[in-house]
């Protein structure tokens, strides 16, 4: 089971959702996170999970790639997450939340709780399957399996430690962008 995280359901290419979403099962793709890019494109996110209440999660945005937004444009963004807060996941660009009013220090926070958070679960999970490698060739060897304490103790904290350090940068430079360049400007 996937969920696809990024999905640009209001493209023309996704005209027909039923057999979007069918599609997408065949591929084990469960769900998507559909992303609005302008007021135009939420709408019709918030459309798609309104049909598809169990394989939709709505995200509205504002693109910072398309200069042709204006200021109204933005005002319009922000009235849709203030009107359909209670029925979204996510807001799809860090420009908004400090054209919101987010402080720099949120935005950091942020950056580096998500990093902090990916390298924990990383670590879970490859403790996890590591223990039970472990464990499944012991029992087809009859042996007795033996684990250092600290490797499923140590596996999360060394990949939260990771997490921190790869988002540390990242986060600094989102902070640093002001709002309207976070909004106007290519990131990358």
């Amino acid at each position: 089971m996937m969920i696809d995280s990024h999905c640009h359901l209001h493209d023309p290419t996704f005209a027909d959702l039923a057999e979007t979403l069918r599609t997408a099962m065949t591929h084990d793709v469960w769900g998507v996170v559909a992303v609005g890019c302008d007021a135009e494109t939420n709408a019709r996110t918030m459309k798609a999970a309104a049909a598809a209440p169990k394989a939709v999660w709505a995200c509205l945005g504002f693109h910072p790639d398309w200069t042709r937004l204006t200021d109204d444009d933005l005002d319009r963004v922000e009235a849709q997450i203030s009107a359909h807060h209670s029925r979204i996941v996510g807001v799809g660009e860090i420009g908004l939340r400090r054209s919101l009013g987010a402080a720099r220090r949120h935005i950091a926070g942020q950056f580096l709780l998500e990093s902090t958070a990916l390298g924990l679960v990383g670590g879970v999970m490859g403790a996890a399957i590591g223990t039970l490698v472990v464990v499944a060739v012991a029992a087809t060897r009859t042996w007795t399996p033996v684990l250092e304490p600290w490797v499923p103790l140590g596996a999360p904290l060394i990949g939260g430690f990771v997490g921190l350090l790869a988002g540390a940068y990242p986060s600094a430079r989102a902070a640093s962008l002001e709002p309207v360049e976070a909004l106007r400007s290519a990131m990358g």
